[in-house]
């Protein structure tokens, strides 16, 4: 995967006292490397802007504060519906005992009555024997590496790639939405194509090699973990260029808040005072 030709994009940047400019973005980038703004202005001897933001066309104190709040709702609703991400489910072989039932099975190791049914053919109310065996699935916490596993891929899957900033790049008709387009997807040959240069399309590969593994080793594991770490930072480094804000949170910062089961600041005591 070599280099990609520079892309130019052209606008009017207003400036806070109203003033004009023709601004040019050139844009050159290679797989997984920081990407490489450039800023032309064309008017007067003006040179620079004073807030590359300013550039990529978007309100430092509007657009990117509301991506952070709704990256921050969004990542709320990913605690909720993901409140077991550092556990797995085992199955294991339960010896029944006289008196035993489904329901009793069920309290006892959190096994859903219905996921019982479904593990072992046997409606609810059916009389169990005392010596004979169900298979009953139960949670464990994961290992440091599958924790960094599903910590990334929820990263990415659930999080980067329905960011404000992914939203925008699939609505032509927003302001900036080519910029983050390029940048997300990349310029694939058809809806139905992923552009591999892409922060999407890395990943993918990424995740499509690593999961074609039957049995991966703590190798293959902490070589994927390692590939995805590199990619986040890279995605989060191209994504935020320029801004005040948040426009996507480090994969630091949403393993925190995972871990954390929150995305409210954690509160300090000092001296008799909470900060």
């Amino acid at each position: 995967m070599g280099d990609r030709q520079s892309r130019f994009f052209e606008g009017t940047y207003t400036s806070n006292d109203n003033k004009k400019y023709k601004v040019k973005i050139s844009l050159n980038y290679t797989r997984l490397l920081a990407l490489a703004l450039s800023l032309v202005l064309v008017r007067g001897g003006l040179s620079k802007l004073s807030n590359m933001q300013n550039a990529l066309m978007l309100d430092n104190a509007s657009i990117s504060a509301s991506f952070e709040t709704e990256s921050k709702k969004l990542i709320e609703q990913i605690i909720a519906n993901k409140k077991n991400i550092f556990e797995e489910e085992v199955l294991q072989t339960y010896a029944v005992k006289d008196g035993d039932t489904l329901e009793s099975i069920s309290l006892n190791h959190g096994c859903s009555v219905q996921r019982l049914n479904e593990l072992n053919g046997v409606p609810a109310g059916t009389a169990l024997s005392g010596g004979s065996t169900i298979t009953v699935e139960s949670k464990r916490e994961k290992s440091p590496l599958d924790k960094s596993i599903a910590l990334l891929e929820s990263y990415f899957y659930d999080y980067m790639f329905n960011s404000p900033a992914a939203e925008l790049a699939k609505n032509p008709e927003s302001k900036g939405s080519s910029l983050y387009k390029l940048l997300i997807y990349g310029e694939p040959k058809s809806d139905a194509d992923i552009d591999p240069n892409s922060i999407y399309g890395t990943y993918v590969g990424f995740y499509l090699k690593f999961h074609e593994l039957d049995n991966p080793t703590d190798e293959a594991k902490t070589a994927y973990v390692d590939s995805l770490m590199m990619l986040a930072r890279d995605a989060e480094h191209k994504l935020n260029i320029g801004s005040k804000n948040s426009i996507v949170y480090s994969f630091e910062s949403y393993a925190d808040f995972m871990k954390r089961g929150t995305t409210e600041a954690v509160r300090v005591q000092v001296i008799g005072q909470t900060i």
